[in-house]
């Protein structure tokens, strides 16, 4: 479980926040929101193509971002940040995953549910993906135990400036050149360029 760290002010996060995607130079600090189609495509690519390609040469670190134009993103990134929490090992499956069922939980999709609801279905992909019971994070969400969590991510991506997604930073500076729309190519040839500087 997360423990507070308290200085007299708000609680800070007692590790550093996000998820690492590969170990290895360069980093990226990428941006996404689980809600949009963007941050969908270029998760995909990252996860599914560059990562793989770069193994052991490149480092994504992985932050959420709750967009809240988009109603029912707040539940799902409280459960992936319960993914995180309670089987860190398989949140990029689960996140891999909850990305493949996109139009599932699209705006239409969720009209009509309530946040458990979205949230027990979202629940459901986590135990299928990474062996952590439903109804684990179904508690988690009853509870509202991943508030700090929620808060904790939030305070860091509004620090940094970030106000739509993807957005993505290279070793602390945003890299406006990238888009959702970077094919493998394009990442693989700016990693190339970024180590041949060094």
């Amino acid at each position: 479980r997360a423990r507070k760290v308290t200085l007299g002010g708000p609680p800070l996060p007692p590790r550093p926040l996000g998820a690492m995607l590969g170990h290895g130079f360069p980093t990226f600090e990428v941006f996404l929101d689980l809600s949009c189609p963007f941050s969908v495509t270029a998760f995909n690519t990252l996860h599914d193509d560059v990562e793989p390609a770069n193994r052991g040469r490149a480092s994504f670190v992985v932050h959420n971002v709750v967009q809240p134009w988009h109603a029912h993103s707040t539940v799902m990134h409280e459960v992936a940040l319960a993914v995180l929490q309670e089987a860190p090992a398989g949140y990029f499956a689960f996140y891999r995953q909850a990305c493949g069922a996109f139009d599932d939980f699209a705006e239409a999709a969720v009209r009509g549910e309530t946040r458990l609801q979205t949230g027990a279905r979202l629940a459901a992909i986590a135990e299928r993906s990474t062996g952590l019971p439903a109804a684990a994070i179904n508690a988690l969400l009853d509870k509202h135990a991943m508030a700090q969590a929620l808060k904790w991510t939030c305070r860091h991506h509004r620090a940094r400036g970030v106000h739509v997604t993807p957005t993505v930073f290279l070793h602390g500076l945003e890299a406006t050149a990238i888009s959702s729309s970077w094919t493998a190519a394009e990442w693989n040839a700016l990693l190339a360029e970024v180590r041949a500087a060094q």
